[in-house]
C-alpha cells in the first residue's frame, strides 16, 4: 500500500512525511479501510507468517508485525505479515512421536 511506502521513507525526525502518513490513514479510515486487529495468536485467516523465531512464548504466538494488514468491512484486503514463535525441537519430536503412535 502507498501508506507503507511513504511510512518506510519517513525518518523519525521528518514531520512532513509523518503528517502525510497520518493523513493517508485518515482517508483510508473514512473509506472503511482499517488495519487488521491485533491478535496475540497466529490466525491464518488474517496473518501471513514470514518467519519463525525461538522465544519463551508458546508456539504460534505473534512476536511482531513485519507489515500491517488491512480489512474493509469483513473483507481482507491484505494479510498482516508476522513473525511467530517457533516450536522447540523437543515439542516437535514429541508431537511427531504421538502422531506416529496414532497411526500404528
Amino acid at each position: 500500500m502507498l501508506v507503507d511506502r511513504v511510512a518506510s521513507l519517513n525518518d523519525e525526525h521528518d514531520e512532513v512525511l509523518g503528517s502525510v502518513v497520518d493523513e493517508l490513514h485518515e482517508v483510508l479510515e473514512r473509506r472503511g479501510v482499517r488495519r487488521v486487529p491485533a491478535r496475540a495468536d497466529f490466525d491464518p485467516d488474517i496473518h501471513e507468517a514470514v518467519a519463525a523465531e525461538a522465544s519463551g512464548r508458546s508456539p504460534g504466538s505473534v512476536l511482531r508485525v513485519v507489515r500491517p494488514g488491512y480489512v474493509m468491512g469483513a473483507r481482507l484486503l491484505r494479510p498482516e505479515q508476522v513473525v511467530v514463535a517457533a516450536r522447540s525441537a523437543r515439542s516437535e519430536s514429541v508431537e511427531t512421536e504421538s502422531r506416529i503412535e496414532r497411526f500404528e
